[in-house]
């Protein structure tokens, strides 16, 4: 159940994120970023999963499903955000 903000009664669940064969990479984010309340954070988020995105799209070619990347994709990404990055900016674009 997504939290609705506008009924006060409700209270805050997350959405599961569920994986199955026709889960594509851009519904599993959007189910995530559904989770937070926050319209920036929801953006901050959307954001760094698009640099993500076009990382690994440059780097390695184009992947659709969540259980393509892999540890290397994770790695060579946290390696480049070194080079951008304070160790601070780094952990907040990998969380």
């Amino acid at each position: 159940m997504n939290y609705d903000a506008s009924n006060p009664n409700e209270t805050n669940q997350l959405v599961p994120v569920t994986l199955s064969a026709d889960n594509h990479l851009s519904v599993v984010v959007k189910e995530y970023l559904s989770n937070f309340l926050s319209e920036r954070t929801r953006e901050a988020y959307q954001a760094d999963f698009k640099d993500f995105g076009v990382f690994i799209t440059k780097t390695f070619g184009p992947i659709t499903h969540p259980k393509d990347i892999t540890k290397t994709h994770v790695i060579s990404f946290r390696d480049y955000l070194r080079e951008k990055y304070s160790p601070k900016g780094v952990r907040r674009n990998l969380l």
